[in-house]
């Protein structure tokens, strides 16, 4: 990869904020909404919105150190053990396309998807009627808020491993995805037709590894 972890943790931070903030704006909407008809005013709504994504960006950000030493395992073993490349790279997309089809992911999109919600009054902690002094509740929110996100779709930030960090293509297909899962109605019908594409894809990628150019040359 040519990138130290120093460098690598700035990158990916911009990244995932750039694939995830997209999906993310109608929970905030439904949220800002539910806090003006509170009576909050503009300074605090903005404090509370801050906050949240604040903790929300954490979660992802941290995901930087795996992420980082798995894409070193694969240039490792593209190097010195290539067809132990492809396998791992292979049983990496087969995990995460039956992942998609888990009811365990299914029920991290319902709590991302406002589309999807089953009760009326979801509230991920953006809301709560906490004073500013104790911003933290509200950070502790955006991180839980992150944890189901990233149970929902964090699996397939393991084919961009894959496929390649710096692969733009797949990077834009994927930001289309994530955010079609949690902002469509039908989210959770896609991801379920994810799974098998992804197996598909690894069934090519077994037949022709520079499909997989983080695990293969």
């Amino acid at each position: 990869m040519g990138m130290s972890l120093s460098a690598f943790l700035p990158y990916w931070s911009l990244m995932m904020a750039a694939m995830m903030l997209p999906a993310l704006s109608p929970v905030l909407s439904v949220q800002l909404e539910a806090l003006a008809e509170r009576g909050y005013n503009f300074a605090t709504l903005i404090v509370r919105l801050g906050g949240f994504l604040l903790g929300y960006l954490l979660l992802w950000s941290l995901s930087a150190l795996p992420v980082y030493l798995l894409s070193l395992l694969g240039e490792m073993l593209a190097h010195s053990a290539p067809a132990l490349g492809v396998l791992v790279g292979v049983a990496l997309l087969v995990l995460v396309g039956l992942y998609q089809l888990a009811p365990l992911a299914g029920r991290f999109l319902r709590h991302c998807n406002p589309t999807l919600f089953q009760e009326p009054q979801h509230d991920f902690s953006l809301g709560c009627p906490v004073e500013l002094s104790r911003g933290r509740s509200v950070i502790k929110g955006g991180f839980r808020h992150g944890l189901h996100c990233m149970g929902a779709c964090g699996p397939l930030m393991l084919v961009m491993v894959v496929v390649g960090l710096m692969n733009l293509p797949w990077m834009l297909l994927l930001t289309l995805l994530i955010f079609l899962e949690k902002t469509w109605d039908q989210g959770q019908r896609l991801a379920l037709a994810v799974g098998p594409a992804l197996l598909l894809f690894a069934l090519l990628a077994a037949c022709y590894p520079t499909l997989m150019p983080g695990f293969s040359f």
